[in-house]
This record gives C-alpha cells, structure tokens and sequence, in this order.
C-alpha cells in the first residue's frame, strides 16, 4: 500500500499526520541558527604578542619563530602563517575541517605556556584567540562623551565596557582604536646626559630599580597566613622626577636633571571620530565558528543594558554591523521563495481552470516546506542562502 493509498483511505491519518508536520516544523524554524552561509568554517586559532619598541627582525627572531616552532607539532594543523612588525608578532594557525576549536584552542595555549619562559622578559605575555588575527570585525562601537577626555573614556572603557563585550558568547576578543592611556611620558635631553657620561640604558635601568612590584615571601603563625609583597612603585610625576639616575662624586643625579617628566598618554597615533567627535571604537571580532548574527543580537541586548549606566554625557553607538548584510540576503531568498510559492499557485490556477485541483499544491508545497526545517534542524544544518534556495528549486519538484 502506498502512502497516497493510506491518505485516500484514512484521510483522518493524513491530516493529523500533516498537522503535525507542521507544528513540529514550525517548532524546529525557530530553533534553527540563521547564517549567511553555511557552518563550514575552519577552525583558526591567533596568537597575538606584543613586544614594544622592538625592530621587525629582532620580534621575528626572538618571538615569533619560537612561537612557530612550538605549534608546528600541534595534531590537525592545516597551516601556519605569521607576521612579525614593529613592536608586534602574530601567529595565525588554520586547523583542519572537523577539528573542535575549544580543543585546538588549549592544544595551542598549552604549546605557547611551554615556550614563554623563552621569549624576552620586556615583550607582553602571549594572547590566544579562537579568531584569524586578520579577520574583519562583526560590529563596531564608538563611545563618545560631551563631558569627557579621550583619556577619560579610555579608563572609563577599560574598566566598564571591554571585559562586558569580550565576555558575549562567540566573541574571540574585543579590539579598542583610538584609546589614550594615562602614561608617565619622559623627554630625554642628550646633552644633559652626555655632560653626566650617562646613557638611555642608565636611565631605564633606573626606572626598572625604582617603581617595581615583587611577592617577597609570606608570614606563617598559628592562626593566619599573610602573604608580602614589595611594592615600590612610584605614586606621582614628583616621585619620577626625584628617581636618582646615579651619582658623580658624591652627587645624586636625578632624573629631573636629564629629562623632562610629563604626564601624557602612551600613544596618540591614532585618532577615532564619530559623527566629528572624539571617541573610543570598539570591533567586536566573532570565532572563527561563530554565528555574525546571534553575536549582533546579543552584543545589541548588551548594549541596552549598559546605556541606563552610563554617565551623564555618554553614549555608545552602532558604526557598522555585518549582521545587517547577512540579514538582508537571507531576506531577499525569503522574499523570491514567497514570490514562486505565489507563481506556482497563480500559474497552476490559470492554466487549469479549477480552484479544487490548485488547493492541491497551494497546501502540500507550504507542507513540505515546513517539514524541510525540521529535517534541517535534525541533521544539525541552518537557514542560510543555500539551503533557502535548495527550498526554492524543490517547489517546482514537488508540483511535478
């Protein structure tokens, strides 16, 4: 017996039967991931490590053939490239399709905590993400205040927003431009220091003796545990000044006597304006297997949340956003599987003349359709352009 056979026979079956592909159908549309394309990502893991100051070949050398070195045995590697710069040293490892990114992620901060012991004292410590160092930007943010510095939203950024965004599910790390740290900047003068037979390296050397934070052991009795810690860093721009370079019979030369010490930020190379105002951006970049939309919703729902927050003055607005794009595409498909849901009837109505024989597909093409999502969201597939169009080519199969 075939299944048009049941259905003519039992027609309380068949439409209980597709009742219920419908409800579940429509159940699963919902928890279906909306993408542009389909999951097929590679799984791309970014080492990121700064090293201030230093030349391009001196960071190549000392940082990033190291870091090459120790995850070039890493199991599923597909390949490795890496950008040494100035002051800068990225390591971008693409995985082989299948390989979970969460695994290949620790595989990979295991293999760099094993070699940080060798790389220079004075570059920052290593930093994973599960992202392509070059990957564009999902969203971006600018904060901008009519009461603030630059300086002021970079602290009030640092300490409030950054870690709420890079804490969002599928965001591998939030990139700030335009920030101006407080720093404590000094203006060697040459001449001062030839006079005094001193040398930059002195200098430094006497800043690295005087504003240090070290443990220093601990203090046990019966009762409690303490632990010590030497903390001699210098407080304010007086302290700075007053830093004793070295002596020359019997005199302190102070840091004072061949600099210049000023209170300033640590870099205002870059500039972010938004709407002509200064601001701080904020790019938010997704995993490497991320979702661009839910990342968008989400950062969005965040967004709300720390605007009745903010200080008066401040604001924080949407620059771009990826997941417009992606929304608008998947809309389009949306839009011409209505319009040829629409022509089939209209064509079939026309031509045949009678209504009876037209309710045939204008009720079974929705009927399949929305069976598809359940079956899509069993195989753990999505809604993106392919499958969508894959819908659009089957309503002419399932007329025929």
């Amino acid at each position: 017996m075939t299944l048009s056979d049941l259905s003519i026979r039992r027609p309380v079956l068949a439409a209980v039967a597709n009742l219920l592909i419908v409800v579940f159908g429509i159940a699963a549309l919902f928890e279906l991931p909306i993408r542009e394309l389909p999951d097929i990502d590679t799984s791309v893991v970014s080492i990121s490590t700064k090293y201030t100051g230093a030349a391009p070949k001196v960071v190549d050398t000392d940082i990033t053939e190291i870091i090459e070195g120790a995850v070039s045995g890493i199991a599923g590697v597909k390949t490795i490239s890496s950008e040494s710069r100035r002051g800068q040293s990225r390591t971008t490892i693409e995985f082989e399709i299948g390989r979970n990114i969460d695994e290949a992620a620790n595989d990979v901060r295991d293999a760099v905590g094993r070699v940080s012991g060798q790389l220079p004292d004075e570059a920052d410590d290593p930093q994973v993400v599960k992202s392509d160092a070059d990957a564009d930007p999902v969203i971006r943010l600018a904060v901008t205040s009519d009461r603030m510095t630059t300086a002021e939203l970079t602290d009030y950024a640092d300490r409030f927003l950054v870690d709420r965004m890079a804490t969002i599910d599928g965001v591998a790390r939030l990139d700030v431009y335009g920030e101006r740290p407080f720093a404590v900047r000094i203006w060697l003068d040459r001449r001062k220091l030839a006079a005094r037979n001193l040398t930059v390296a002195d200098v430094e050397a006497a800043l690295r003796r005087n504003n240090v934070e070290l443990p220093a052991g601990e203090i046990e009795s019966d009762t409690r545990q303490l632990s010590v810690r030497l903390d001699s860093r210098i407080p304010t721009l007086d302290a700075f000044r007053n830093i004793v370079v070295d002596r020359i019979a019997g005199y302190p030369v102070r840091l004072s006597d061949v600099s210049r010490v000023v209170a300033g930020v640590e870099d205002d190379s870059t500039v972010v304006r938004n709407n002509g105002r200064d601001a701080i951006g904020m790019a938010v970049l997704r995993q490497s297997q991320a979702n661009t939309i839910a990342i968008s919703n989400a950062v969005r729902a965040e967004i709300e949340k720390i605007k009745p927050l903010l200080p008066e003055g401040m604001s924080i607005e949407i620059g771009s956003d990826d997941a417009i794009f992606v929304g608008a595409s998947i809309n389009e498909v949306v839009h011409a599987l209505i319009i040829s849901l629409i022509l089939v009837v209209a064509v079939i109505l026309v031509f045949l003349m009678s209504v009876r024989a037209t309710l045939v597909p204008a009720v079974t093409i929705p009927v399949a359709l929305i069976g598809c999502f359940l079956l899509i969201n069993f195989l753990g597939f999505s809604i993106n352009t392919l499958t969508l169009l894959a819908l659009l080519l089957a309503i002419g199969l399932v007329v025929d």
